[in-house]
């Protein structure tokens, strides 16, 4: 056999060892070709096999720090809505598919504020900051679900933007 397919295969080893960063992500930060709702049906929030459950933010804690080597970056938003699951009191969760651009990127986290009736979101993905590194061409996503902090007043118009990226507005019941 000829060293060339050899040499071949080790720098394709190489390059995929770059990208993984030989970190472990946490279950269900695992990118994926398509959203779980395309075509079939997604379980409820919590339950085997379903999105993960809602999180509330602490209140005024400061945003993770970026792991060494990585800086944080708003994520693109592929999709976002608030939903309304049946609770009382009535809570709202925003449910938000963010893209991840190539195989070096990796979702860091959602951070939310509020002021009266409106909700700041930010969505963020860390990359490396080396520029000569290896990232496959692959696009992922992301599927998020954050509750959003209350108390909501029945028959109130609440907005939620999204990265400057998306504009909600849902009426509290």
């Amino acid at each position: 056999m000829s060293p060339r397919p050899l040499l071949s295969l080790a720098v394709a080893v190489l390059v995929l060892a770059a990208c993984s960063n030989g970190s472990a992500d946490a279950p269900g930060d695992e990118p994926s070709a398509a959203p779980p709702s395309a075509g079939m049906p997604v379980p409820p929030a919590g339950a085997p096999g379903g999105s993960p459950a809602p999180t509330r933010p602490p209140a005024q804690s400061p945003p993770p720090q970026a792991p060494p080597g990585t800086r944080i970056v708003a994520a693109p938003i592929g999709d976002a809505r608030v939903d309304a699951p049946p609770t009382l009191p009535p809570t709202y969760v925003l449910h938000v598919v963010s893209g991840l651009q190539n195989g070096c990127t990796r979702f860091h986290g959602v951070h939310v504020g509020r002021a009266g009736t409106h909700f700041e979101v930010a969505v963020e993905n860390t990359t490396p900051t080396a520029q000569n590194i290896a990232c496959t061409m692959i696009y992922g996503l992301h599927e998020s679900r954050t509750e959003l902090p209350g108390p909501f007043a029945a028959g109130a118009r609440y907005t939620v933007d999204v990265n400057g990226e998306r504009a909600l507005s849902f009426v509290a019941r």
